[in-house]
This record gives structure tokens, C-alpha cells and sequence, in this order.
């Protein structure tokens, strides 16, 4: 939620400056609407990269790729911020992965 509401701000930007743009063509330039319109658009633009640096990478699942380790195909992939329904299901699944890889080992 949080990402989408950054993410509409920009294409409001430009929502904003097109409609100062077409009052500033039908009523003139020196229309009471542009300057309020054009400072929306400006406000809008500033509060949504502030958002895009600042409060994004805060929220939301991240993740960090280490290189691979020897005998390994694949790198190791750390997650932040995720779900705990989410880490109760991957451990599950390893689980199940390492019980069944060691049921196969057995003679």
C-alpha cells in the first residue's frame, strides 16, 4: 500500500502541470488556478522522491545476494522484512527438503 501511494504521487505531478497548462490556455495566464496548480505539482513531485529514497526502501521485503559457496550452484539470498507466514513456509519446505534427501541416503 505503502509503495503504491509513493508511486501515484509522480504521475500526479504531471496530472497537476497538464491541468495548469490547459487553464493557462483557456483562461489566460494570469489565472488564480495556475499558481495553486503548479505548487500542487511541485509539492506532489518533492513528497514522492522523498518517498522513493527515503521511506521505500524502508518497507517492503529486501534482500542481499552472497557469492557462491564452493560446491554450491546457486548464491546465497538473505531476505529482510518479509512475512513470518512466509519464513514458517520456507522453513517448512527445507524441512521436508532435508528429511526427504536424507529418507533417499539410507540404504
Amino acid at each position: 500500500m505503502v509503495s503504491w501511494s509513493i508511486f501515484s504521487l509522480l504521475p500526479l505531478t504531471l496530472v497537476l502541470w497538464i491541468a495548469a497548462a490547459v487553464v493557462a490556455g483557456n483562461f489566460g495566464p494570469q489565472s488564480a488556478l495556475i499558481g495553486p496548480l503548479v505548487v500542487a505539482g511541485i509539492f506532489t513531485i518533492l513528497a514522492g522522491l522523498i518517498g522513493l529514497i527515503g521511506i521505500l526502501p524502508l518497507v517492503g521485503p529486501r534482500g542481499r545476494v552472497f557469492a557462491g559457496q564452493r560446491g554450491h550452484k546457486d548464491n546465497v539470498v538473505e531476505l529482510f522484512h518479509v512475512h513470518p507466514a512466509f519464513v514458517t513456509a520456507v522453513q517448512q519446505v527445507q524441512l521436508a527438503r532435508a528429511q526427504s534427501a536424507n529418507l533417499a541416503q539410507v540404504p
